[in-house]
Protein backbone atom coordinates (compact mmCIF):
# COMPACT_ATOMS: atom_id res chain seq x y z
CA UNK A 1 0.00 0.00 0.00
CA UNK A 2 1.13 3.58 -1.13
CA UNK A 3 2.14 5.71 2.37
CA UNK A 4 1.60 9.88 1.42
CA UNK A 5 2.87 12.35 3.94
CA UNK A 6 1.11 15.77 3.80
CA UNK A 7 2.45 18.97 5.04
CA UNK A 8 -0.90 21.60 4.85
CA UNK A 9 -2.97 19.22 4.85
CA UNK A 10 -5.10 21.16 7.33
CA UNK A 11 -5.08 24.43 5.35
CA UNK A 12 -6.68 26.62 2.91
CA UNK A 13 -6.02 24.20 -0.28
CA UNK A 14 -4.85 20.82 1.87
CA UNK A 15 -8.36 20.55 3.49
CA UNK A 16 -9.25 19.44 0.42
CA UNK A 17 -6.22 17.37 -1.21
CA UNK A 18 -6.02 15.02 2.00
CA UNK A 19 -10.51 14.14 2.35
CA UNK A 20 -9.31 13.43 -1.87
CA UNK A 21 -6.77 11.38 -0.92
CA UNK A 22 -8.28 9.13 1.86
CA UNK A 23 -11.63 8.63 -0.44
CA UNK A 24 -9.49 7.51 -3.37
CA UNK A 25 -10.31 4.03 -4.92
CA UNK A 26 -6.28 3.12 -4.51
CA UNK A 27 -7.01 3.57 -0.95
CA UNK A 28 -3.07 5.10 0.25
CA UNK A 29 -2.23 4.97 3.63
CA UNK A 30 -2.26 8.92 4.42
CA UNK A 31 -0.17 10.79 6.82
CA UNK A 32 -0.92 14.47 8.21
CA UNK A 33 1.87 16.40 9.38
CA UNK A 34 0.46 19.22 11.77
CA UNK A 35 1.86 21.34 14.91
CA UNK A 36 -1.03 20.06 17.05
CA UNK A 37 -3.85 17.76 17.16
CA UNK A 38 -6.01 20.62 15.52
CA UNK A 39 -9.97 19.83 15.20
CA UNK A 40 -9.09 19.46 11.75
CA UNK A 41 -6.55 16.72 12.33
CA UNK A 42 -9.07 15.34 14.34
CA UNK A 43 -12.18 15.52 11.62
CA UNK A 44 -9.25 13.95 8.92
CA UNK A 45 -8.54 11.02 11.78
CA UNK A 46 -11.85 10.06 11.74
CA UNK A 47 -12.18 9.80 8.51
CA UNK A 48 -8.99 7.21 8.59
CA UNK A 49 -6.06 9.92 8.20
CA UNK A 50 -2.67 9.09 10.59
CA UNK A 51 -1.43 12.06 12.02
CA UNK A 52 2.64 12.68 12.67
CA UNK A 53 3.27 16.00 15.06
CA UNK A 54 5.92 17.53 13.27
CA UNK A 55 7.67 20.77 14.06
CA UNK A 56 9.09 21.97 10.25
CA UNK A 57 11.94 24.13 11.84
CA UNK A 58 13.49 21.06 13.05
CA UNK A 59 14.82 19.10 9.90
CA UNK A 60 15.05 16.16 12.40
CA UNK A 61 11.49 16.10 13.05
CA UNK A 62 10.42 16.31 9.79
CA UNK A 63 12.39 13.43 8.97
CA UNK A 64 11.13 11.52 11.36
CA UNK A 65 7.69 11.97 10.57
CA UNK A 66 7.85 11.22 7.01
CA UNK A 67 10.12 8.33 7.68
CA UNK A 68 8.27 5.38 5.44
CA UNK A 69 6.46 7.37 3.05
CA UNK A 70 6.62 6.55 -0.21
CA UNK A 71 5.15 10.01 -1.60
CA UNK A 72 5.35 13.73 -0.12
CA UNK A 73 3.01 16.15 -0.69
CA UNK A 74 3.07 20.20 0.72
CA UNK A 75 0.01 22.33 0.28
CA UNK A 76 1.71 24.93 2.33
CA UNK A 77 0.90 28.36 1.07
CA UNK A 78 2.83 31.19 0.24
CA UNK A 79 0.89 32.95 2.88
CA UNK A 80 1.61 30.42 5.78
CA UNK A 81 5.33 30.16 5.41
CA UNK A 82 7.82 31.28 2.89
CA UNK A 83 11.04 29.78 2.06
CA UNK A 84 13.16 30.10 5.03
CA UNK A 85 10.60 27.45 5.76
CA UNK A 86 10.16 25.20 2.75
CA UNK A 87 13.55 25.00 1.72
CA UNK A 88 14.98 23.22 4.56
CA UNK A 89 11.48 21.46 4.97
CA UNK A 90 12.29 20.02 1.09
CA UNK A 91 15.60 19.38 2.35
CA UNK A 92 15.01 17.25 5.04
CA UNK A 93 12.28 15.13 2.92
CA UNK A 94 14.92 14.56 -0.08
CA UNK A 95 17.09 13.07 3.10
CA UNK A 96 14.30 10.20 3.58
CA UNK A 97 15.11 7.36 1.77
CA UNK A 98 11.52 5.83 1.34
CA UNK A 99 10.13 9.27 -0.18
CA UNK A 100 10.27 8.69 -4.08
CA UNK A 101 7.96 11.22 -5.34
CA UNK A 102 7.42 14.85 -4.18
CA UNK A 103 5.00 17.41 -5.15
CA UNK A 104 5.69 21.06 -3.79
CA UNK A 105 3.58 23.48 -2.82
CA UNK A 106 3.57 24.81 -6.47
CA UNK A 107 -0.08 24.70 -6.61
CA UNK A 108 -0.97 28.46 -8.52
CA UNK A 109 0.10 30.06 -11.86
CA UNK A 110 2.98 28.39 -13.78
CA UNK A 111 5.42 30.86 -12.81
CA UNK A 112 8.04 29.41 -15.31
CA UNK A 113 6.72 32.44 -17.23
CA UNK A 114 7.20 34.70 -14.82
CA UNK A 115 10.80 36.94 -16.21
CA UNK A 116 10.84 39.12 -13.42
CA UNK A 117 11.87 39.47 -9.53
CA UNK A 118 8.97 39.01 -7.32
CA UNK A 119 8.22 37.72 -3.53
CA UNK A 120 6.40 35.12 -3.81
CA UNK A 121 7.49 33.17 -6.89
CA UNK A 122 11.02 33.49 -6.35
CA UNK A 123 10.47 31.57 -3.20
CA UNK A 124 8.87 28.90 -5.19
CA UNK A 125 11.65 28.95 -7.45
CA UNK A 126 14.08 28.47 -4.83
CA UNK A 127 12.56 25.74 -3.22
CA UNK A 128 12.19 23.98 -6.92
CA UNK A 129 15.99 24.88 -7.32
CA UNK A 130 16.83 22.81 -4.62
CA UNK A 131 14.74 19.88 -5.54
CA UNK A 132 15.79 19.86 -9.06
CA UNK A 133 18.96 20.00 -7.92
CA UNK A 134 18.95 16.16 -7.65
CA UNK A 135 17.43 13.33 -9.87
CA UNK A 136 16.86 10.55 -7.09
CA UNK A 137 13.80 11.68 -6.79
CA UNK A 138 10.81 12.01 -8.84
CA UNK A 139 9.64 15.81 -8.59
CA UNK A 140 5.74 16.51 -9.98
CA UNK A 141 4.86 20.16 -10.23
CA UNK A 142 0.73 20.54 -10.40
CA UNK A 143 0.18 24.24 -11.93
CA UNK A 144 -3.70 25.08 -11.33
CA UNK A 145 -4.05 28.09 -12.50
CA UNK A 146 -6.28 30.47 -10.24
CA UNK A 147 -8.39 29.11 -7.45
CA UNK A 148 -12.07 29.76 -8.57
CA UNK A 149 -13.26 29.92 -4.71
CA UNK A 150 -10.46 32.98 -4.45
CA UNK A 151 -10.31 34.96 -8.13
CA UNK A 152 -13.87 36.37 -8.39
CA UNK A 153 -12.97 39.79 -6.40
CA UNK A 154 -11.56 43.49 -6.61
CA UNK A 155 -8.38 42.40 -6.13
CA UNK A 156 -8.28 40.97 -9.61
CA UNK A 157 -10.70 43.67 -11.23
CA UNK A 158 -14.05 41.95 -10.26
CA UNK A 159 -16.94 43.59 -8.25
CA UNK A 160 -20.08 41.66 -9.07
CA UNK A 161 -21.54 43.71 -6.57
CA UNK A 162 -20.69 46.88 -8.46
CA UNK A 163 -21.31 45.52 -12.27
CA UNK A 164 -18.17 45.50 -13.55
CA UNK A 165 -15.04 43.37 -14.82
CA UNK A 166 -11.80 44.76 -15.56
CA UNK A 167 -9.05 43.64 -17.54
CA UNK A 168 -5.94 44.72 -18.16
CA UNK A 169 -4.51 44.54 -22.04
CA UNK A 170 -6.02 41.39 -23.55
CA UNK A 171 -9.62 40.05 -23.15
CA UNK A 172 -7.44 36.81 -23.42
CA UNK A 173 -8.58 33.42 -21.85
CA UNK A 174 -7.64 32.80 -17.52
CA UNK A 175 -7.44 28.91 -16.22
CA UNK A 176 -9.15 28.57 -13.01
CA UNK A 177 -9.50 25.13 -11.23
CA UNK A 178 -11.90 24.72 -8.31
CA UNK A 179 -10.28 23.54 -4.96
CA UNK A 180 -12.26 20.28 -5.16
CA UNK A 181 -10.65 19.60 -8.50
CA UNK A 182 -7.72 20.45 -7.05
CA UNK A 183 -7.72 17.43 -4.64
CA UNK A 184 -9.05 15.01 -6.86
CA UNK A 185 -6.38 15.84 -9.26
CA UNK A 186 -3.97 15.60 -6.62
CA UNK A 187 -5.23 12.24 -5.48
CA UNK A 188 -5.28 10.96 -9.58
CA UNK A 189 -1.73 12.02 -10.22
CA UNK A 190 -0.25 10.63 -7.27
CA UNK A 191 -2.20 6.99 -7.70
CA UNK A 192 -1.07 6.98 -11.60
CA UNK A 193 2.59 7.99 -10.49
CA UNK A 194 2.84 5.58 -7.76
CA UNK A 195 1.77 3.17 -9.84
CA UNK A 196 4.82 3.28 -12.85
CA UNK A 197 6.93 5.61 -10.89
CA UNK A 198 9.42 4.55 -13.97
CA UNK A 199 7.34 6.33 -16.31
CA UNK A 200 7.70 9.73 -14.45
CA UNK A 201 10.34 11.99 -15.70
CA UNK A 202 12.41 13.39 -13.05
CA UNK A 203 10.95 16.59 -13.02
CA UNK A 204 7.30 16.63 -14.59
CA UNK A 205 5.75 19.89 -14.69
CA UNK A 206 2.24 19.26 -15.62
CA UNK A 207 -0.62 22.25 -16.09
CA UNK A 208 -4.39 21.76 -15.28
CA UNK A 209 -7.61 23.74 -15.12
CA UNK A 210 -11.27 23.39 -14.22
CA UNK A 211 -12.09 26.12 -16.55
CA UNK A 212 -10.50 28.67 -19.08
CA UNK A 213 -12.66 31.86 -19.80
CA UNK A 214 -12.42 35.57 -20.62
CA UNK A 215 -13.14 38.96 -18.04
CA UNK A 216 -16.16 38.93 -20.61
CA UNK A 217 -17.29 35.88 -20.48
CA UNK A 218 -17.33 36.16 -16.54
CA UNK A 219 -19.31 39.14 -16.78
CA UNK A 220 -22.01 37.80 -19.10
CA UNK A 221 -22.06 34.45 -17.08
CA UNK A 222 -22.80 36.52 -13.45
CA UNK A 223 -24.76 38.73 -15.39
CA UNK A 224 -27.46 36.12 -16.63
CA UNK A 225 -27.59 34.49 -12.71
CA UNK A 226 -27.97 37.54 -11.48
CA UNK A 227 -30.17 39.26 -14.09
CA UNK A 228 -28.36 42.40 -14.76
CA UNK A 229 -25.90 43.88 -17.30
CA UNK A 230 -22.14 43.84 -15.88
CA UNK A 231 -19.75 46.25 -17.35
CA UNK A 232 -16.50 45.00 -19.15
CA UNK A 233 -13.97 46.98 -18.85
CA UNK A 234 -9.97 47.31 -19.43
CA UNK A 235 -6.86 49.14 -18.60
CA UNK A 236 -3.87 49.81 -20.84
CA UNK A 237 -1.10 46.40 -20.47
CA UNK A 238 2.00 48.23 -20.77
CA UNK A 239 1.33 51.61 -18.33
CA UNK A 240 -0.31 48.83 -15.93
CA UNK A 241 2.59 46.68 -15.92
CA UNK A 242 5.66 49.80 -16.00
CA UNK A 243 3.46 50.80 -12.59
CA UNK A 244 3.24 47.15 -11.16
CA UNK A 245 6.58 46.51 -11.19
CA UNK A 246 8.13 49.93 -10.46
CA UNK A 247 6.20 49.72 -7.46
CA UNK A 248 5.66 46.62 -4.52
CA UNK A 249 4.73 44.24 -6.87
CA UNK A 250 2.18 42.70 -5.58
CA UNK A 251 1.22 39.38 -6.64
CA UNK A 252 -2.42 40.01 -7.19
CA UNK A 253 -1.38 42.73 -9.16
CA UNK A 254 1.12 41.10 -11.21
CA UNK A 255 -1.13 38.58 -11.63
CA UNK A 256 -3.32 40.54 -13.70
CA UNK A 257 -1.04 41.42 -16.01
CA UNK A 258 0.21 38.58 -16.75
CA UNK A 259 -3.62 37.70 -17.66
CA UNK A 260 -3.35 40.16 -20.21
CA UNK A 261 -0.37 38.81 -21.42
CA UNK A 262 -1.70 35.36 -22.20
CA UNK A 263 0.47 33.87 -19.19
CA UNK A 264 -2.60 32.57 -17.44
CA UNK A 265 -3.87 30.38 -20.43
CA UNK A 266 -3.15 26.97 -19.18
CA UNK A 267 -6.13 25.64 -22.29
CA UNK A 268 -2.89 25.70 -24.26
CA UNK A 269 -0.42 23.52 -23.12
CA UNK A 270 -2.95 21.02 -20.49
CA UNK A 271 -2.98 17.79 -19.11
CA UNK A 272 -6.40 17.05 -18.07
CA UNK A 273 -6.71 14.21 -20.17
CA UNK A 274 -3.86 12.62 -18.72
CA UNK A 275 -5.24 13.50 -15.26
CA UNK A 276 -8.98 12.45 -16.04
CA UNK A 277 -9.27 11.25 -19.33
CA UNK A 278 -12.62 11.93 -20.97
CA UNK A 279 -13.32 13.51 -18.04
CA UNK A 280 -14.82 10.07 -17.13
CA UNK A 281 -13.57 9.88 -13.11
CA UNK A 282 -15.45 13.57 -12.40
CA UNK A 283 -16.94 15.93 -14.09
CA UNK A 284 -14.20 19.48 -13.90
CA UNK A 285 -16.14 22.25 -12.40
CA UNK A 286 -16.72 25.45 -14.90
CA UNK A 287 -16.81 29.15 -13.52
CA UNK A 288 -20.33 28.69 -14.73
CA UNK A 289 -21.30 25.78 -12.62
CA UNK A 290 -18.89 27.82 -9.42
CA UNK A 291 -21.38 30.93 -10.64
CA UNK A 292 -24.71 29.09 -10.19
CA UNK A 293 -23.42 27.29 -6.54
CA UNK A 294 -22.98 30.48 -5.30
CA UNK A 295 -26.16 32.24 -7.11
CA UNK A 296 -23.53 34.52 -8.76
CA UNK A 297 -22.71 36.20 -5.26
CA UNK A 298 -18.66 35.93 -4.95
CA UNK A 299 -18.05 36.33 -1.05
CA UNK A 300 -21.80 36.34 -0.13
CA UNK A 301 -22.26 39.16 -2.51
CA UNK A 302 -19.79 41.51 -0.37
CA UNK A 303 -17.32 42.05 -3.35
Amino acid sequence: MVVVAIAGGTGYLGFNVTPALLSHPSKPTVRVLARSRSERVQALEEQGAEFRLVDYKDPASVAAAVEGADVFISTIGTKEAGPEVKVPLMKAVLGVKSVKIIIPSEFGIDHRAVDFPQKDWDGKKAVMDVLTSQTEKKIISIYTGLFMEGSFGPWFGISIKNKYVEYIGSDEPVSYTSLSDVGRATAEIVAKAAASPAEVPAALYLRICGDSVRYSEVATIFGEINGTAIEVRHKNLAQFKETTLDGDRNTAACLRFLMGQGDLNHSKDCGNEWVNPGGKKWTWTTVKDFAEEIEGKPFGGEV
